[in-house]
């Protein structure tokens, strides 16, 4: 018996053979099928590898992103809480001083929301919808491979 080694950067594939047996024409389709099977399986695992490490980043950019709006959350709460006090008793509208500076305050408020929208929430929602795409092609480019190794599965003698 001889023995072929196939190196191959998932595994070495070693192959043991009879010399003097001619290798027959299925059986080169086996082995061609099974080096078909390893290099795809790598290119699957490596794209797999990649997403799952950009996911991490996404969770660790939620988190983030998470404790960045939870001051502005509890300044918007206090203040509505305030405003919500001050149109119950009809003051709103009136001119004195303590109302007016709320009103100011609001408004100046807004700069706050807006840089966290555009530094923070805006980038996180369009890193984690391109990373939901890339999931949905890799799904989809599995469910071929998939389909295409039954296909190879099912070689006819």
């Amino acid at each position: 018996m001889t023995q072929k080694v196939i190196h191959h950067s998932l595994r070495d594939i070693v192959l043991s053979y009879d010399e003097s047996i001619v290798e027959a024409e299925l059986e080169k389709k086996l082995i061609q099928s099974y080096l078909k099977l390893h290099d795809d399986s790598e290119i699957i695992l490596k794209r797999f590898a990649k997403l799952y490490y950009e996911y991490k980043i996404g969770e660790d950019l939620v988190t983030e992103t998470s404790k960045a709006l939870a001051p502005i959350e509890e300044t918007i709460d206090k203040y509505h809480k305030i405003i919500e006090r001050l149109i119950k008793e009809e003051l709103f509208e009136k001119t004195d001083p303590e109302i007016e500076k709320y009103k100011w305050f609001l408004a100046s408020y807004y700069y706050n929301i807006k840089r966290f929208h555009d530094e923070l929430a805006k980038p996180m929602t369009d890193d984690l919808n391109r990373l939901s795409e890339e999931y949905n092609i890799f799904e989809d480019d599995e469910e071929k491979w998939y389909m295409e190794f039954m296909e190879h599965s099912n070689i006819e003698h």
